[in-house]
């Protein structure tokens, strides 16, 4: 019995070794995790730390001990300090306030959320941490606290607050810049107005020849300067908050193509170029869009191209693309010009980025028509693509998105962007519309009662604010004329008041047109609102004046120096001899001379005859009345009767209608200038 009991014991005994040896490894090798678990929760990036539902700091990483003891919130880097304490015993009650809050939003609605925590240390200084919490979950996933994760961002928002003032100070800087442009551009415009309308009455009125050419020098610099103000203004409204709207039209797609293509054609032709337009058969008739981007981008390609490109062919284009689902419109420009290269890929979209200095005088331009088209293609949401080889060519693709539309009820005619000198028609004078001129500037006001004058129209005079609201309340006006700027008010607020008069008296609205020597995108928006029915650019011309008449005066009136309406059949150019050799021989003295002077003339006008197709290519209408001048003066002495008399037409026309310039007029003087030059070297070959 004694020895059962001994052999019993001997054998609990061996089981409880067994067992307390297996318990050892066991908690040693927990002892190991606990280590490494340790160790991992400690490397972690963050000061880690969990509570209990009451807020009671249960445990937490090293770098969290050492967070805290840094910033003086414990005495001794020991997590004994924070164990079993609350934020209310660590922290003050601000702090814990706000700790407490978020920790409760995560238990209580079960969620993980991250907040920017703004803590105060016993210092006085505030910090600002960046703290991720989430719920802490039991084994039967019931909430049992919170797991948190903090880091201190303070240096991350100091940087962050100095880059976001530097941005502003550079938007400030940039804006100070675009406002100083525009007031400039407006104390620049103001006088220039003066320089280019007084120099052409005096052309008109001077009987000197001499003086007749100094004032029209003077007269086509002040027309350049003036197009180039307007350039740079192009760039500051790119970036407007007026040119960032869209303003969608319906737009018929075959229309938009051929118009720009009509604008290129005379030069392509002149330059004996092939123009090729590719509309894909699916593509859809109308559109809606912004009409006017998708215009100014597409013509702003084909230019280029045109200017860039000497031999081959230029081709214009559009076909559908489908995307994603989405139907999208590829236009495309595509030239056999000298090709881009890749360097420069990048840096043509930058305003006032030129591949050629202009010093070099290869091509003419100010940098502007890619960054605009850049600037457009991104609010139309869509991309621009360059593809080109150096010595071969270069094709522009335009994607943008495109929503197929309904042909408008009003649409009778195709949409023709091509300006037109038939645009305005005569009628029976009958009855002078008077009009109410509102203008400080004294050299304007009287350009614009000049303008007047010549037109037959009856007119009153204000240079303030106060004079104008009595006249319009002593008067009947057709129309107001009104600066923008005035001494003791400005045209917004008197438009204003003119309005409240006309409601609180049942009067109809009168037409108010507001000039200005700003960028028209600066303000127009808020003039319209107040009620003004248009907004031109200072300064006044003579065939904005005549638009205004269509559009506002009395229809049986007609302005007793209405625009020229040249068609060709009442040109009668080929009533004028391409040469008259009898008159070259009497001008020039000998036949001899005469013929030196022929060989140095078609040399010379030929020259100039490209030079103004790249006139026309740049629209530069200034440019090529300066040139059209220049060649009458030449065939004034030669015999060349047929060239003299239609550079007069252009002339005579560009002063009535400075910015109308038909391509009918342009193809003439193509047509006469080769006829003419056939006729002269047929006579020199005798």
């Amino acid at each position: 019995m004694a020895k059962k009991e001994t052999s019993n014991t001997a054998h609990l005994i061996a089981d409880l070794k067994k067992t307390v040896h297996t318990l050892q490894n066991k908690i040693e090798h927990l002892e190991v995790q606990y280590a490494q678990l340790k160790n991992l929760l400690d490397a972690v990036p963050g000061d880690v730390y969990w509570k209990d539902l009451n807020g009671v700091w249960s445990g937490m990483n090293q770098r969290c001990v050492q967070s805290l003891y840094h910033m003086k919130f414990i005495h001794k880097c020991d997590e004994n300090e924070i164990l079993g304490k609350t934020d209310y015993e660590i922290f003050g009650k601000r702090t814990a306030n706000i700790y407490r809050a978020n920790d409760l939003e995560v238990i209580e609605k079960n969620v993980e959320l991250s907040r920017e925590e703004k803590t105060l240390l016993p210092s006085g200084e505030e910090v600002i941490l960046l703290s991720t919490k989430r719920p802490l979950l039991n084994k039967s996933g019931n909430i049992i606290g919170i797991l948190g994760n903090t880091i201190d961002i303070t240096h991350l928002k100091k940087i962050e607050s100095e880059l976001k003032r530097a941005k502003e100070k550079a938007e400030a800087a940039n804006y100070a810049k675009d406002e100083f442009i525009r007031n400039m551009s407006h104390d620049i415009r103001t006088p220039l107005s003066g320089i280019i309308g007084i120099s052409s009455i005096l052309e008109h009125e001077t009987q000197n020849t001499r003086g007749k050419e100094h004032a029209r020098m003077i007269n086509i610099s002040g027309e350049q300067l003036l197009a180039l103000l307007n350039g740079v203004l192009d760039i500051i409204a790119a970036g407007s908050q007026q040119e960032n709207i869209i303003n969608e039209s319906v737009c018929n797609v075959q229309d938009l193509i051929h118009s720009i293509a009509d604008l290129e054609r005379p030069t392509i032709a002149l330059k004996k170029l092939d123009l090729l337009i590719s509309i894909d058969c699916n593509t859809p008739e109308w559109i809606t869009t912004d009409t006017v981007k998708l215009h100014r981008i597409l013509l702003n390609l084909l230019g280029n191209a045109v200017k860039f490109t000497e031999k081959g062919f230029i081709e214009i284009g559009v076909r559908p693309k489908l995307h994603h689902g989405k139907t999208l419109l590829e236009f495309f420009v595509k030239d056999t010009g000298p090709g881009i290269r890749p360097k420069d890929k990048d840096k043509i979209f930058k305003r006032f980025y030129r591949a050629t200095p202009s010093s070099q005088g290869i091509y003419s331009g100010h940098g502007v028509g890619l960054h605009i088209v850049k600037r457009y293609t991104q609010l139309l949401k869509g991309k621009i693509r360059v593809d080109s080889t150096l010595h071969v060519g270069t094709t522009f693709t335009l994607t943008v998105p495109a929503q197929s539309a309904n042909k408008p009820v009003d649409a009778q005619e195709p949409t023709s962007f091509t300006s037109s000198a038939n645009r305005t028609a005569s009628k029976e004078i009958n009855h002078s519309p008077l009009v109410l001129i509102i203008e400080d500037n004294a050299i304007a006001l009287t350009l614009i009662e000049n303008l007047l004058q010549q037109a037959g129209i009856r007119f009153f005079s204000a240079s303030t604010g106060t004079q104008a609201l009595e006249l319009f309340q002593s008067h009947t006006f057709d129309w107001v004329l009104s600066d923008i700027g005035l001494p003791d008010t400005n045209g917004i607020e008197l438009t204003k008041k003119l309005r409240q008069y006309e409601q609180s008296h049942n009067h109809p609205p009168t037409p108010i047109i507001g000039l200005t020597a700003h960028a028209i995108a600066d303000i127009e928006s808020e003039c319209l609102n107040v009620g003004m029915n248009q907004v031109i650019t200072k300064p006044l011309r003579a065939h904005l004046l005549q638009e205004l008449l269509v559009r506002y005066s009395n229809s049986k009136f007609s302005p007793t120096n209405g625009p020229i309406t040249p068609p060709e059949s009442s040109l009668q150019f080929d009533e004028y001899p391409l040469f008259d050799r009898t008159e070259g021989i009497n001008n020039l003295g000998s036949e001899e001379a005469l013929k030196k002077i022929l060989h140095l003339l078609i040399e010379e006008n030929t020259k100039d005859l490209i030079k103004t197709a790249q006139a026309w290519d740049n629209q530069d209408l200034v440019e090529i009345n300066k040139l059209t001048h220049k060649m009458k003066s030449s065939a004034l002495y030669c015999g060349t009767l047929r060239m003299r008399h239609t550079c007069e037409i252009l002339e005579e026309h560009f002063q009535k209608n400075p910015k109308l310039y038909p391509p009918t007029l342009y193809e003439q003087l193509l047509k006469v200038h080769q006829e003419t030059v056939n006729a002269l070297q047929k006579w020199l070959n005798q």
